[in-house]
C-alpha cells in the first residue's frame, strides 16, 4: 500500500488533494495512484510501464507524470491514459487532465537538424526484398 504523510494508506482513502490539512504533492499523489494501477495490471505491465515514472506537478486539475523514454510516453498516452487519469481522480477526488513528458536527458530529437536528411536504408541487389530492373549484357533492360 502507499504511504502518504507518514502512513499507509489506500488509494480509497484519499479523498482529495489534501490531507491531514496539508496540500498532497504530486509525488504523494502519484505514489498512492500507483497502489492503485498495481491492483489493476499485471505484475510484468506494471513493472515495465508505470513503476518507472514519476509524478512531478500537479497544478489546476493538470497532473504530468515523468517517464523514462518518448516510447514509453507513447505507448502510455495510447494504451494507458484512461485507467491512469481515472485512477489520479479517485486519488484526488478531482478532474485530472494527464500529461506525459519524458525525463530530461531522455528525450529524442524529433527532427534533424536544418539542412540534414536522412533516407532509410536501400535494399541491396539480390536480397529477397525487391525485385530490381538489371541492365544485361546486350543493354536491355530486364528483370533478375
Amino acid at each position: 500500500m502507499p504511504e502518504i504523510l507518514g502512513r499507509e494508506v489506500s488509494g480509497a482513502e484519499v479523498s482529495g488533494p489534501e490531507r491531514a490539512g496539508k496540500e498532497l504533492s504530486a509525488g504523494e499523489v502519484w505514489r498512492a495512484t500507483l497502489g492503485e494501477l498495481q491492483l489493476q495490471f499485471p505484475t510484468t505491465t506494471f513493472d515495465t510501464w508505470l513503476k518507472p515514472t514519476e509524478g512531478i506537478s500537479y497544478r489546476n486539475s493538470q497532473f504530468v507524470v515523468e517517464v523514462p523514454t518518448p516510447f514509453a510516453l507513447a505507448w502510455l498516452e495510447r494504451r494507458m491514459y484512461q485507467s491512469i487519469q481515472k485512477t489520479v481522480e479517485k486519488v484526488t477526488g478531482g478532474p485530472a487532465d494527464i500529461q506525459f513528458q519524458v525525463k530530461a536527458g531522455n528525450a529524442v530529437a524529433s527532427n534533424p537538424p536544418a539542412g540534414t536528411a536522412t533516407l532509410p536504408p536501400q535494399p541491396e541487389p539480390g536480397d529477397g526484398m525487391t525485385r530490381q530492373a538489371q541492365r544485361t549484357d546486350d543493354g536491355v533492360s530486364g528483370c533478375c
